[in-house]
């Protein structure tokens, strides 16, 4: 039987207000570590079948409708800071360095964290974020060497 209560969030876009608000009850459980990579539709209460049909068109969640709650669930807390590590370390390395480019690539990467909060697939965007992240190391180090990033 279920113990959720409703409390009016649950349409937010699209029915990832009831997704988001379950996965935060899952990463209660297990803050630091999380439930394990691949382990989303195990972790999530899928078998809440009255609220699952009210707010999920009763469809099996396998994911947390943004990259950042099915991170939040697998890896925990320790996992995301291990990910975002490298990100914090370009963002870091291209602002102080600088250059023409800087902000370009930096408002690229601010895109894609920012729209990450509701896109549910890490396949299709991460070779981009990559490449992006990649021109913003080397213009960093372009700034450093040459003392210019044209």
């Amino acid at each position: 039987m279920s113990t959720y209560l409703p409390h009016g969030w649950e349409g937010l876009f699209s029915g990832r207000g009831y997704i988001w608000t379950r996965t935060l009850e899952i990463f209660r459980r297990n803050p630091w570590f999380g439930t394990g990579p691949g382990t989303f539709a195990m972790a999530f209460p899928n078998d809440d079948i009255l609220n699952k049909y009210r707010f999920t068109q009763n469809m099996d969640e396998d994911k947390g409708h943004g990259i950042w709650a099915s991170f939040l669930v697998q890896l925990g807390l320790v996992g995301v800071m291990l990910y975002t590590l490298p990100v914090v370390y370009i963002v870091y390395k291209c602002w102080r360095r600088g250059g023409a480019l800087a902000p370009v690539f930096l408002a690229g990467m601010g895109a894609f964290i920012l729209s990450s909060l509701t896109n549910d697939s890490t396949v299709g965007v991460t070779p981009v974020f990559c490449v992006l992240a990649g021109l913003a190391m080397a213009n960093a180090r372009a700034v450093f060497e040459t003392g210019s990033g044209d």
